[in-house]
C-alpha cells in the first residue's frame, strides 16, 4: 500500500498541478478544513493514510494545526502521525492560496506563528524538537518571534528553546527579534541571547538594527545591544569622521564639472551613487571595483582613468575626484542595470529585507535615493543642478515625491511640492498616488501636507481603494483616517465602505469617528451584508452595541439570506453572550437563510452549545426543517467530539425534537448516524429516544 501511494505521489509530480490540486478537494483534507470530526474520525477509522500531502505539501496534521483544531491534531497523534514532519511543497507548481502564505515547516512551526500554546503543549507531548529549523532554516523559535507571539516565545525558552541557533545565512533569533520591539530583544538577551556574534553579510546587529528596529525604539533597543556587547562592524558606522560633509562636496563638485545625475557602472551605482553613500566598508569595496571587468566599448579608452575616479568618490577624496576630471575623465552614463552593493542598498533604502541582495533597474535617480533617505541637503543640490523632479523608476513606477511620502519625510514632501513635483501621480502596482502611501505609513503631518496642497482624497487605486479605506487597513492611522474623513473623503459610495472595513478589523475608534462624520452603518456591500453582519461574524459585542445604537438594522438579511444573529452562529464562538444580545433587540431566533437553515441548524453545524442553549430558551424550532428538510439533529454526522455531541442531543430532546423525523432523502437521524460511523454511545442514545411502535 505504501509503494502505491509513493507511486500515486510520483504521478501527480509528473502530470502537474492540475492533478495535485484535485487531492485538494477530496473528501478526507475537505473534512479537515471545515473541523469536521466525525467524517475525519471515519476516514481515519477506513485507512485514511496521515503521510499524504494536501496540494502545498502538508500532512494532515500540519493542515489540522494550521486551522487550530486540538482535537484532530490529537486524533492524527494518537494514530500515529509524524509529529516532526516538515511541509514538502517542491512538487507544488500552481499558485498558493493567500490564505496559506505562512503554511510551511513543521506543526509546531505552525503553531509557533499563531501563537497557539495549547496546541504546543500537544505537540511537544508527542515528540515535537523544539528547535527543529524548517526549509528556511528558521526554529519555532524564530517563527515566534517574527510574528511577535511574546507569551508563545516566553513558553518555548522556558521549554528549553536555543536562543544562539542561526540559519545558514549567519542571522540569529536576536536578528529577527529586531522589528518585534524592545521587550522582544530585552527577552532573548535575558535568556542568553548573545549581541556580540559574528557579522552576517558584513554588517553587525548594531547595523540591521539601524534599518530594521521601528524608529521610536532603535535608540533603546542600540543601547540595549551595545551594553550587551555588541559593536559596529564598520569603523564609519558610528562615528562622526566628516564623511557627510565630503559626500556632500565631492557630489557638488561633480554636478559642477557636468557629471550625468544617471551615470553607472555595471553593478548599477552611479558616481553619485557612490559618493553619497555612508559606512560602507571603501576599503575592500574599492579592491572589488577595481577587479571589475568594465565592458561598455564608449569607455575603453579611458578605462583606467574611469576606475580611479571611482575608487576616489568611493574613500571621498575630492582632491583626486578634481583631478580626475580636470584630466578629461568621462562621467557619461555607463550600465543600465545591476546589483548594488549591500552595504551601499541598505544604506540608500532599496532593500525592506537587508539579508538579500535586490535587482534594482536604472531608473532608481540619486534624487529618488535622497528622498528616500530624507537628504534635504542633497535634494536641493541635485534639484538645482536640473535633476527631473518627477522621475519615474522603470520598475516600480515611483516618482521622489512617492518615496518621500512613504517614509513620511514631511520636509522633503513639502520641498519636492514647492519645486512643483507632480503630486497625483500613480505608482505601477497598486496605482497608488503619495496620499495612498502616506496613509498607509500613518504619517499625519505628511498626509494633512498632501491634502492641503491639493492631493486628491477620493483618488482609487487598481483595487478601487482611497487613501481612506488604505489608511484604515493600515490598523495604525487613527489621526489620519479623521484627516481623510474631515476633507470629503467618499463615506459610503463604495461596495466594501471604510465602515465596513473598519469593522472587520474590529477598530472601535475609527468605527465610532465614522458613525460621528455620518457614515451610513446600513450600507452593504456586493454581497448585501452591513458592517452589523461583520461585526457579528468577528464576535464582536462591543462593535454590535455600537452599531446597533448608531440604528444598524438588526433584521437585515444578505443576499444568502443571512441576517446578523446567523452570522454570529458561525465559527467556534463558544461563549453565547452575543447572540442572547442580538435576539433581545429582537432579531427572529428562526429565521430561514437561502437555504432554509436557521441559525440553530448554523450553531449545530459549528458545535456552539452555549448558543444553542440561548437559542432553544428564546424559542428557537427545535424541528425546524431546511430545503433538506433536515432538523438540526439530521446534522449531527458533522459534529467534533462526543460529548459535544452528547450534550447537544440532551439538550434538543429536553425540548421536543422528533428523533424519527425523515429528510428528503428519506433519512433520519438514527440512520445518519449509523451510516456516517458516529461513536456507538450516540447511537445508542438516538435509539432510546426513537418512540416504540
Amino acid at each position: 500500500m505504501r509503494i502505491l501511494r509513493l507511486l500515486l505521489c510520483l504521478y501527480s509530480w509528473m502530470i502537474g498541478n492540475s492533478n495535485v490540486q484535485a487531492a485538494s478537494d477530496s473528501a478526507f483534507f475537505q473534512a479537515i478544513l471545515q473541523n469536521n470530526l466525525g467524517q475525519v474520525q471515519a476516514a481515519v477509522a477506513a485507512g485514511a493514510a496521515l503521510d499524504q500531502l494536501d496540494p502545498y505539501g502538508g500532512t494532515p496534521l500540519h493542515l489540522a494545526v494550521y486551522r487550530g483544531n486540538i482535537a484532530l491534531a490529537r486524533l492524527f497523534l494518537e494514530k500515529g502521525a509524524d509529529v516532526n514532519a516538515k511541509i514538502n511543497d517542491t512538487f507544488f507548481k500552481g499558485k498558493r492560496d493567500p490564505s496559506f502564505h505562512n503554511y510551511q515547516g513543521t506543526p509546531l512551526h505552525l503553531a509557533a506563528y499563531h501563537g497557539n500554546i495549547q496546541m504546543a503543549k500537544l505537540l511537544v507531548a508527542y515528540g515535537a524538537i523544539l528547535n527543529l529549523p524548517d526549509q528556511a532554516h528558521d526554529t519555532p523559535l524564530i517563527v515566534a518571534v517574527q510574528q511577535k507571539q511574546m507569551a508563545f516565545v516566553k513558553w518555548l525558552l522556558k521549554q528549553g528553546a536555543t536562543v544562539n541557533d542561526s540559519c545558514s545565512e549567519g542571522l540569529t533569533v536576536l536578528n529577527s527579534a529586531l522589528r518585534s520591539g524592545f521587550k522582544m530583544v530585552k527577552l532573548l538577551i535575558d535568556h542568553g541571547a548573545r549581541a556580540h556574534t559574528s557579522p552576517s553579510y558584513g554588517h553587525s546587529i548594531l547595523d540591521f538594527a539601524r534599518y530594521t528596529t521601528a524608529k521610536k525604539e532603535r535608540k533603546q533597543i542600540m543601547q540595549l545591544l551595545i551594553k550587551k556587547g555588541a559593536r559596529f562592524h564598520y569603523a564609519t558606522g558610528n562615528v562622526k569622521d566628516g564623511h557627510s560633509v565630503r559626500c556632500l562636496h565631492t557630489v557638488s563638485y561633480l554636478l559642477d564639472q557636468g557629471a550625468l545625475l544617471h551615470s553607472r557602472d555595471n553593478e548599477g551605482n552611479t558616481l553619485l551613487h557612490a559618493a553619497v553613500k555612508d559606512g560602507a566598508d571603501c576599503k575592500h569595496k574599492q579592491d572589488d571595483l577595481l577587479e571589475t571587468d568594465w565592458k561598455r566599448p564608449t569607455i575603453y579608452a579611458t578605462e583606467q582613468n574611469n576606475r580611479a575616479l571611482f575608487q576616489a568618490i568611493l574613500k571621498g577624496e575630492l582632491k583626486k575626484v578634481k583631478t580626475a576630471i580636470s584630466g578629461g575623465t568621462s562621467v557619461d552614463q555607463l550600465a543600465e542595470r545591476g546589483n548594488v552593493p549591500l552595504h551601499i542598498e541598505i544604506y540608500m533604502g532599496y532593500a525592506k529585507n537587508p539579508y538579500k541582495k535586490v535587482r534594482i533597474t536604472a531608473g532608481y535617480t540619486p534624487l529618488h535615493l535622497a528622498a528616500y533617505r530624507g537628504n534635504i541637503a542633497l535634494i536641493k543640490l541635485l534639484l538645482k543642478k536640473g535633476a527631473n523632479i518627477n522621475a519615474i523608476d522603470a520598475q516600480h513606477g515611483y516618482t521622489p515625491l512617492q518615496l518621500a511620502a512613504c517614509q513620511g519625510h514631511e520636509k522633503v514632501v513639502q520641498l519636492l511640492i514647492a519645486a512643483k513635483a507632480l503630486i497625483d501621480t500613480r505608482e505601477k502596482r497598486l496605482g497608488r498616488t503619495a496620499l495612498h502611501l502616506a496613509a498607509a505609513t500613518g504619517n499625519s503631518a505628511t498626509v494633512r501636507y498632501l491634502i492641503n496642497h491639493g492631493s486628491s482624497c477620493n483618488s482609487r487605486d487598481k483595487t478601487n481603494w482611497t487613501p481612506l479605506q488604505v489608511a484604515i487597513l493600515s490598523r495604525n492611522a487613527a489621526e489620519v483616517i479623521q484627516l481623510l474623513i474631515e476633507h470629503e473623503s467618499i463615506l459610503n459610495k463604495t461596495a466594501d465602505t471604510p465602515l465596513h472595513l473598519a469593522t472587520k478589523e474590529k477598530d472601535i475608534a475609527s468605527v465610532r469617528y465614522l458613525i460621528q462624520k455620518g457614515a451610513t452603518v446600513n450600507a452593504t456591500d456586493a454581497a448585501g451584508k452591513t458592517a452589523l453582519h461583520f461585526a457579528a461574524k468577528r464576535h464582536w459585542l462591543e462593535g454590535c452595541k455600537l452599531l446597533i445604537e448608531a440604528g444598524a438594522a438588526i433584521n437585515h438579511a444578505s443576499n444568502k439570506g443571512k441576517t446578523p444573529l446567523y452570522m454570529a452562529c458561525g465559527d467556534n464562538y463558544i461563549d453565547g453572550a452575543l447572540v442572547e444580545f442580538l435576539i433581545q433587540r429582537g432579531i427572529p431566533v428562526s429565521v430561514q437563510n437561502k437555504q432554509g437553515r436557521t441559525p440553530l441548524h448554523v450553531a449545530i453545524c459549528n458545535v456552539l452549545t452555549e448558543s444553542i442553549r440561548v437559542l432553544i430558551t428564546y424559542g428557537a424550532d427545535v424541528n425546524a426543517e431546511d430545503y433538506e428538510k433536515n432538523t438540526p439533529l439530521h446534522l449531527l454526522d458533522r459534529q467534533w467530539c462526543i460529548t459535544d455531541i452528547m450534550d447537544i442531543i440532551h439538550l434538543l430532546m429536553a425540548n421536543g425534537v422528533e428523533v424519527n423525523r425523515k429528510n428528503k432523502n428519506g433519512k433520519t437521524a438514527l440512520q445518519l448516524a449509523i451510516q456516517n460511523n458516529l461513536h456507538s454511545e450516540i447511537i445508542t442514545l438516538l435509539e432510546s429516544n426513537v418512540p416504540k411502535q
